[in-house]
């Protein structure tokens, strides 16, 4: 993980225990002894958008997006809104693709993740289970990415490599924006 990097650092990094997916997504058996498997998937993505109305890394703006179906016809966006110390999160349902949004910049897959329904909710909880952070001044909507990540992979939702793979996606997205 690039802690320490653009201030980006999970707040609750360090507490995981440094788990994988494993059986989670192994198939289940059964009444009758049989194996089934999911049948359904959902898509993790990292929304990042450009700072308004000047692009600096500080103000890009980062989201999270749930994809329930192929065409992205069922999707699910949660982002933190408001300033310190009053951050909330919020959830859209159904919401305008990414790329019909204005100032889009960049979508980053996180992970696809094995349902057995197409209404199942561990993924969401998990995301709005995670804890804004109104205590740290300098903790914005980036810093909740960091955190999430780190939820979803003690949850075993995600692998470890995943939510590396991810939130260095996201760093490296952010700092093509000037610094200032």
């Amino acid at each position: 993980m690039l802690e320490g990097q653009m201030g980006i650092v999970s707040s609750i990094a360090g507490q995981r225990g440094g788990s994988t997916k494993g059986e989670e997504q192994q198939s289940q058996a059964d009444d009758h002894g049989a194996r089934s498997k999911a049948v359904h998937t959902q898509t993790l993505w990292i929304l990042i958008f450009r700072g308004h109305p000047h692009d600096i890394q500080s103000a890009r703006v980062t989201e999270l997006y749930i994809v329930f179906d192929e065409d992205e016809s069922t999707n699910l966006t949660i982002q933190i809104q408001g300033q310190h110390p009053n951050f909330t999160v919020k959830e859209a349902w159904n919401g305008a693709l990414p790329r019909a949004r204005p100032h889009f910049f960049r979508r980053l897959e996180v992970a696809t993740i094995e349902t057995t329904s197409e209404s199942d909710m561990h993924l969401r909880n998990a995301i709005l289970g995670t804890p804004v952070n109104n205590t740290e001044s300098d903790w914005t909507c980036q810093s909740w990415v960091g955190d999430v990540l780190t939820v979803l992979q003690e949850a075993n939702l995600i692998t470890v490599e995943e939510g590396d793979n991810a939130l260095n996606g996201m760093v490296n997205y952010i700092s093509r924006a000037p610094w200032q």
